[in-house]
């Protein structure tokens, strides 16, 4: 082999050699970023239990550790996959108190186990 030859194979070999772990170490701190974010939103979850609040993408045990069980739910959609839910929240009085009409209802609306929506009707 040429000397050329050497020194090409040597400088792309240099190339590899320094680019690989700028690399993996992007990778890492991507990761690292990822895990961050993915902390961050539990504790975004776990906080809003405590406030009794939902945000979208809880899943069923947390809405439930929020609201409590629902006194109705409705599902739609063939598979587990694809189910749609909607749990349904009566707050207010109740009939032993006379006015269950002035009772206000929230409805949280789930997609494949995890909140997409909510609303309250009075």
């Amino acid at each position: 082999m040429s000397d050329k030859t050497h020194m090409k194979k040597f400088i792309l070999f240099s190339i590899i050699f320094t680019a690989i772990p700028s690399l993996t170490s992007c990778a890492l701190l991507q990761g690292r970023r990822a895990e961050n974010g993915e902390n961050s939103y539990q504790r975004r979850i776990a906080s809003a239990v405590i406030r009794q609040d939902l945000i979208l993408g809880m899943d069923s045990s947390d809405v439930r550790q929020a609201w409590g069980s629902p006194e109705q739910v409705e599902s739609a959609g063939g598979s587990q996959e694809s189910a749609a839910e909607r749990w349904i929240y009566v707050h207010g009085l109740t009939h032993a108190q006379g006015l269950r009409d002035m009772a206000e209802k929230r409805i949280v609306y789930f997609q494949n186990g995890a909140v997409v929506g909510w609303e309250t009707q009075n």
